[in-house]
């Protein structure tokens, strides 16, 4: 092995740290996914060859670790491992990591003793601290952290316990009444309890499947709101994308003009949906425009699609939310999670309840047939009671859908109850050719092509004829509208299907379908063709970052229509039509396929999901989940049976304290 060159102490703040020597080309091998290991690292690197192997670690956590030993002046192969599986956890979007006998017994041995400074006699500094000592890494039971998430989980626990454990005073008559007149019907049960929860708690969870009403939920709500409040509610709302706000905008409006024609005028005054970034001014370096010093000014704050709301992002909610504000958040918990740290909505509606918060979980009665002590919100008749386990999480659940076709309903809730047996079957009866109705100009609400990776290499679209033609047939549509001006309907051609996958690039991802969709529509494009793209009429872009200039958000969907004097691209934003020039653009990308993480928030009358192969660590039963709830109307399911079990066996497994009943004990103290 030759000798690493002399150069400065690896040790030294700023001063680059030394490269492997070139004997060690034999470690590289076992280390695919790390960039060049730093010879400082080299021991570290041996511990941890499994998890490189495997994906769970790359060269940053190592580099990371490292920094927080130096930092602190700690060392050791073995600590510095521990340290790099903590960040990779964040990394991958746990909170914190459970950590195994072995691993707590080595971090409790760094813990700084009790005392009354930072610092000891050797210099260092406390490395692993507890719940109520701050350091780098935090310990808390099994449970390792860095410090930012173990403070913001402990904020978002203890700002939602104040909430859900306090009441807000109404006219339980005029509660009543209000509720009577918006929620007439026997089958509006939940929606009742729903509305009970928002008027009587400073917060509301209110979740459920696609399609089982959660609008329609949150357009009565308001309404009863209006009905009880002295003054009119100011509303703020809002949803973690520019798609999903513009969607939550719209389908509002169009629920209060139906239930409400008389009176929606004056509640829809204002009322604009924005993304989370938006609505608390959330600016790149500094701190949020609205927080806890200076609160949003709504007096009620509803947040969409909160599944996709990061830890972060939620914590900066609840505290700008005025403590006198009502916050409701909506979405459904089994969908996928945040891109970013933590899986809130899914912690928060299946968080511990501590048995002292049962007894007063009670909620007025807004029923005749109500419990008999006037304080149950239940049905005697259907048997019908909200979970005391529930009113005292403030969690509401909508239970009955009425979206979709039945096979796509039952397909997803097999997938949601992880029925390998029920999934299995579904796929046996619904392969193409041999589904219900098959046969010339006939179609299924569910169908199944079991692809496999090695037939990419000469697939054609003879091999997928169905979504060949719904590639063309939309392609048709869009250009018709976009060729005449109709920007509106253009965007609302886009949304009769659109192409779905697991991965952004590689045989099964985004890129290499929309190239295929892009032969069979006519439109082939080139690698780096989009900016040419963007002056043919008919062409779609998806926006990829949020842009304040041009009000777009990452997710906004655009067309390029023609203009009186050369082709503009048109967004729908806020329910507003936006037509903008090329040039104006951020980044964009071709939407002839896109990723689910994208297209979450986002609904079509039909979806093609291309599914990877079974060994993809993407491949969950969240994802195909979402996957398939997008549809209203059909599904394409393309992959192989493999695929599709091994994601329904596999749930997206986060680490959280949020699931921990220490975590509620520790936020009262």
């Amino acid at each position: 092995m030759s000798s690493t060159p002399a150069g400065p102490d690896p040790a030294a703040p700023g001063c680059p740290l030394p490269r492997l020597p070139a004997g060690d080309a034999q470690l590289a091998l076992h280390l695919p996914l790390f960039d060049q290991v730093d010879a400082h690292h080299l021991d570290a690197v041996r511990s941890v060859r499994e998890d490189n192997e495997t994906g769970l670690l790359t060269s940053a956590d190592l580099h990371v670790a490292a920094t927080v030993l130096r930092l602190t002046g700690h060392t050791g192969a073995d600590l510095a491992a521990v340290i790099a599986r903590v960040v990779a956890a964040a990394r991958a979007g746990s909170s914190c990591l459970r950590l195994n006998p072995e691993q707590a017994r080595l971090l409790r041995s760094h813990q700084q003793p009790d005392g009354p400074g930072p610092g000891t006699a050797t210099g260092t500094v406390a490395l692993v601290g507890t719940a109520d000592r701050p350091a780098p890494i935090r310990l808390v039971g099994e449970r390792a952290y860095l410090d930012r998430y173990w403070r913001l989980e402990r904020a978002v626990a203890a700002a939602v316990l104040a909430r859900a454990t306090t009441l807000i005073p109404v006219d339980p008559a005029a509660l009543r009444r209000s509720v009577h007149t918006h929620l007439p019907g026997p089958d509006q049960h939940w929606q009742r309890v729903a509305a009970a929860m928002a008027a009587t708690r400073p917060i509301c969870l209110l979740v459920g499947g696609p399609g089982t009403g959660k609008t329609t939920t949150i357009a009565q709500i308001v309404q009863v709101l209006y009905d009880i409040c002295d003054e009119p509610p100011h509303i703020g709302l809002a949803a973690p994308t520019g798609k999903a706000a513009t969607r939550m905008q719209s389908s509002l409006a169009d629920r209060l003009a139906v239930t409400a024609p008389a009176t929606s005028s004056p509640m829809l005054i204002g009322l604009r949906a924005r993304t989370v970034h938006g609505l608390l001014g959330m600016r790149p370096g500094r701190p949020p425009r609205f927080n806890a010093a200076n609160p949003l000014p709504h007096d009620v704050v509803i947040v969409d699609e909160t599944s996709m709301v990061s830890l972060t992002h939620l914590a900066a909610v609840l505290a700008a939310t005025r403590p006198d504000a009502r916050l409701i958040l909506v979405g459904d918990p089994d969908q996928l999670a945040s891109v970013d740290v933590g899986a809130v909505l899914a912690d928060l509606v299946n968080r511990p309840v501590d048995p002292a918060h049962l007894a007063a979980a009670r909620l007025p009665a807004v029923f005749a047939s109500g419990g008999g002590d006037g304080t149950e919100p239940g049905d005697s008749v259907t048997g019908q009671f909200p979970d005391p386990a529930d009113v005292a999480r403030a969690v509401t659940r909508l239970r009955i859908g009425w979206r979709f076709t039945r096979p796509i309903a039952e397909l997803a809730e097999a997938i949601r109850g992880a029925d390998e047996d029920m999934v299995g079957r579904f796929l046996d009866r619904y392969r193409a050719g041999r589904e219900p109705g098959s046969g010339p100009g006939t179609g299924s609400a569910v169908r199944w092509w079991p692809l496999a990776a090695d037939q990419l290499g000469r697939l054609t679209e003879d091999d997928l004829p169905v979504l060949a033609g719904d590639v063309r047939g939309q392609h048709r549509r869009v250009l018709a509208a976009a060729s005449c001006g109709d920007a509106r309907e253009a965007l609302r051609a886009l949304q009769s299907h659109q192409i779905l996958t697991a991965h952004r690039q590689g045989p099964f991802g985004a890129q290499r379908w929309a190239h295929l969709a892009g032969q069979w529509s006519g439109q082939p494009a080139a690698p780096g063709a989009l900016q040419a793209r963007l002056d043919v009429v008919g062409s779609s872009v998806l926006v990829t970052r949020n842009d304040p200039d041009t009000g777009l958000s990452n997710g906004d969907v655009g067309v390029v229509v023609a203009g009186s004097e050369a082709p503009v691209v048109a967004f729908e934003v806020a329910g507003e039509l936006r037509l903008l020039r090329a040039a104006q653009l951020p980044e964009v990308l071709p939407l002839a396929a896109m990723t689910i993480h994208r297209a979450q928030g986002s609904q079509y009358q039909a979806v093609s999901i291309v599914l990877p192969g079974e060994e993809s660590p993407l491949l969950t039963r969240e994802l195909l989940y979402t996957a398939v709830t997008r549809a209203e109307q059909r599904v394409e399911l393309i992959g192989t049976r493999h695929a599709v079990l091994a994601a329904v066996c596999s749930p997206a497994a986060r680490a959280s304290g949020l699931l921990s009943a220490d975590a509620w004990r520790a936020s009262t103290g």
